[in-house]
């Protein structure tokens, strides 16, 4: 055709590639959305700091629910049906929160959220991979985990710009809505999966799907791939996780370890917590806190895609332990700056309460009253040491963790295991972030921000003792190198620790949650 833009092909695959940055935004709203929230909440409804911790680990419970009984059973459902209901859930979950006239409500719907998150990001990629061409999955891998890191963006946006309106907290929660919709809208344009459809028989319409998604071309080829892939994952059960073929039980180690590691540095709860602990480091007023958290969640941005572009120029491991490395050293440095420079009021240092929140506090007033101008000049120092230690923390955080993760839980399974495994490690995360989205700010209260930094530094130590001693370097290399690469970090995993690359077959990435 004269206009690639009337051609159906064009059509489809413009639609199919906008589906996992929307669905991925649609994510990171969720996930982040109550850190603006959260101090306004505290002061409509009068929240103690058990409460608040109970409105932020409601979404995580939702998402343990959804792991545990939805997720194994997509493959009944379809592919496309559950993009299009996991959409529509998140959309009527934003909306319950949006006009929760109680405290009890509001709960309910952050549980309902969470299930739609973790319905919703597996869904999202499953589908998305499922209908990409083997060339267009690398690129949807950096198109979701943008998506994930804009829809941070936004959401701390909106508790910028929503920070001094007493009802603000219901229309960031309504917004979550619109990139929800949106995506269900695009997906029903589209073709259900043709590996879907195969599962169900229907080979005719597996066909027209491959047409319209990726032309007439090779349609036959890649429904015999299709077919090869489904075949052998029927020759495994959950219970292969276990064995010692392949050296599948140390790939499960890797994976549960990476992903609660990814937990115990910190950062997630940094991301539900960052307005409170802007709060608490000094930046009082909301706006102050909000925009503190606007520039965190910038950071985030920039450095996913940073993450992105430079993610097969250097090795896994590489961006894993300068990561780790870094996280724990800013982590450090935000731990010595609320120590020594006084920030925190208290041991909780004002964690759960907000005195003063909804009026606009200057960045450069007082943090003490009456303190000298040498504390005060120091306490303002330590202030912006924190933030720099906070940002620095998360950049290091998208860098190693945010992004590597994902890509080597694809790289260290067999096909067949591949979506069993992440399926069990993808629990285990939400389970992790559940138990310590309940207590963040218990803990805090009692030990304090500084002690609570210093906690996770060490962390970050332990997390890059690991990579360094039990993952291997997955770049470039077969499933076979990188099984008998464990199997002798397995026999003495002191001496093999440094692995050597070898360029061998090209793997295929993997989409957060795909199966």
């Amino acid at each position: 055709m004269a206009d690639g833009r009337h051609d159906p092909l064009w059509f489809y695959s413009m639609t199919s590639l906008l589906v996992a940055p929307t669905g991925g935004a649609a994510f990171g709203y969720h996930l982040s959305v109550i850190s603006g929230a959260l101090m306004q909440l505290s002061t409509t409804f009068n929240l103690s700091c058990q409460q608040q911790e109970l409105a932020v680990g409601a979404l995580v419970m939702g998402a343990v629910l959804c792991s545990l009984i939805c997720i194994p059973a997509l493959d009944c459902m379809g592919r496309r049906a559950s993009v299009v209901a996991s959409a529509c859930i998140s959309a009527t979950a934003s909306l319950g929160l949006a006009f929760a006239p109680t405290f009890s409500l509001l709960v309910a719907a952050r549980a309902l959220e969470g299930f739609s998150v973790a319905l919703l990001s597996v869904t999202t990629c499953l589908y998305v991979a499922e209908i990409a061409t083997a060339k267009q999955r690398g690129s949807l891998v950096a198109a979701f985990e943008i998506g994930v890191t804009a829809g941070v963006v936004l959401a701390y946006s909106g508790g910028y710009f929503l920070a001094e309106r007493m009802s603000g907290w219901r229309v960031m929660f309504a917004l979550a809505s619109v990139p929800a919709l949106l995506q269900a809208v695009m997906v029903m344009l589209l073709p259900d999966s043709p590996r879907t459809l195969l599962l169900r028989g229907q080979e005719r319409l597996a066909e027209e799907a491959l047409a319209k998604l990726h032309g007439w071309r090779d349609v036959a080829q890649d429904l015999r791939a299709i077919r090869a892939s489904l075949n052998i994952e029927k020759q495994y059960g959950f219970k292969d996780l276990l064995g010692t073929k392949n050296n599948i039980r140390y790939c499960l180690v890797i994976g549960c370890g990476l992903t609660t590691f990814q937990q115990l540095s910190g950062q997630p709860t940094l991301l539900y917590y960052a307005g409170p602990v802007f709060h608490a480091v000094g930046f009082a007023g909301p706006t102050a806190s909000a925009l503190a958290a606007l520039g965190l969640g910038s950071v985030k941005f920039c450095c996913a895609m940073l993450a992105t572009v430079l993610v097969d120029c250097a090795g896994r491991r590489c961006f894993l332990l300068a990561g780790t490395l870094g996280m724990a050293v800013s982590v450090a440095v935000v731990s010595v700056a609320t120590a020594f420079g006084k920030l925190e009021s208290g041991a909780g240092g004002g964690m759960c309460t907000y005195q003063g929140s909804l009026s606009n506090i200057s960045w450069t007033s007082k943090l003490h009253e009456g303190s000298g101008g040498k504390d005060e000049a120091f306490s303002l120092a330590a202030r912006w040491l924190a933030l720099l230690g906070i940002l620095c923390f998360e950049a290091f955080y998208s860098l190693g963790f945010g992004t590597m993760t994902w890509v080597i839980l694809s790289e260290i399974f067999p096909v067949g295991l591949k979506g069993r495994a992440v399926a069990l490690t993808s629990t285990l995360n939400w389970g992790t972030n559940l138990a310590l989205s309940l207590s963040f700010l218990d803990i805090v209260e009692t030990i304090g921000l500084h002690m609570m930094c210093a906690i996770y530094s060490t962390m970050g130590l332990f997390a890059a003792a690991f990579v360094y001693f039990a993952v291997p370097e997955t770049k470039g290399r077969s499933l076979e190198e990188i099984s008998n690469d464990q199997h002798m970090r397995c026999n003495c995993p002191c001496l093999n620790s440094r692995t050597k690359r070898i360029d061998s077959v090209q793997y295929r990435p993997l989409l957060q949650g795909e199966s």
